[in-house]
């Protein structure tokens, strides 16, 4: 397994998003070098701004942050997906860190983050992300970034350059922390951010998966919620039975080659049962907030 099914969900929601940007930004930039004064007739609207500089100047800074915060629902989507069942978050240790951020997409994605021991510096730079398009797009927020994330983003300005095409994170901290409009390249670079923040995840999460458990729970939950699974499988005798399994789980779990035992294991309908009924949710202690 390289990838979880919620990374390639991420990948498919955020695209090539960086190429479209630069693409929304070279067509402004000749829109305002050319004598274009109206729509073309296929848009079926009018296009006529008393003030045509000052409107595509605006319309930049509006995709700007519409890239970013489009960037920041796709790490949304991908957290959220890892605590899906069939849980990628297996540890108890990781469960109630993402309990405890309740609806926050920050301490969502940076708890957990630190949980599973991402680069910290990835870190700060996605509390700036998610920061930034709290303040930028709420408009009676005051979001203040984690403790010591500016430190430590100021210390780490030559890696950040290194990785990130020569951002200079000076003043960006500033920046996020009032929602200021950002330039073109921190706009690329918060964007890369997302992505770097999603790979690093993605690899510890797999690492520390225990795919023979995940892949009985997939199992246990197609059975009990796809009755023309739950038929098929019934029906087939063994050989045949684990063949299904391992082309249900390369086409819904992107679960290539998985090993002879995690096979043995799905395709013994009775452990299958009796797994099911350990899956069942118990009752939630109280949770401490972080």
């Amino acid at each position: 397994m390289k990838k979880t099914i919620a990374r390639i969900k991420f990948k498919k929601h955020l695209g090539n998003a960086n190429q479209f940007l630069v693409t929304s930004m070279v067509a402004l930039h000749h829109l305002k070098g050319s004598d274009v004064n109206e729509a073309p007739e296929e848009l079926h609207t009018t296009w006529s701004p008393k003030d045509r500089d000052g409107t595509i100047g605006r319309s930049r800074m509006f995709v700007k942050q519409s890239f970013l915060a489009w960037a920041v629902d796709g790490i949304d989507m991908y957290v959220s997906l890892l605590n899906k069942s069939p849980k990628y978050l297996q540890k108890e240790s990781e469960q109630l860190v993402f309990d405890s951020a309740g609806r926050s997409v920050l301490k969502k994605s940076v708890l957990l983050g630190k949980e599973l021991g991402v680069n910290p510096v990835i870190l700060a730079l996605t509390d700036v992300l998610v920061t930034w398009r709290n303040n930028a797009i709420h408009s009676l927020a005051e979001n203040k970034l984690m403790d010591g994330h500016n430190d430590l983003i100021q210390k780490n300005k030559s890696w950040i350059a290194d990785n990130f095409r020569g951002l200079d994170p000076t003043g960006l901290t500033q920046k996020a922390e009032r929602g200021d409009s950002l330039t073109f390249k921190e706009t690329a670079s918060l964007i890369n951010v997302a992505q770097k923040y999603v790979e690093e995840v993605d690899g510890l999460v797999i690492s520390n998966l225990d795919k023979e458990k995940f892949a009985i729970e997939s199992i246990a939950r197609a059975i009990r919620k796809k009755p023309e699974f739950s038929r098929k499988y019934s029906s087939l005798q063994k050989d045949k039975r684990e063949n299904m399994i391992k082309v249900w789980l390369q086409n819904n779990l992107a679960y290539p080659n998985p090993e002879p035992e995690v096979l043995t294991s799905c395709s013994d309908i009775e452990r299958i049962k009796m797994v099911n009924k350990a899956l069942q949710p118990t009752p939630k202690s109280g949770v401490t907030e972080l």
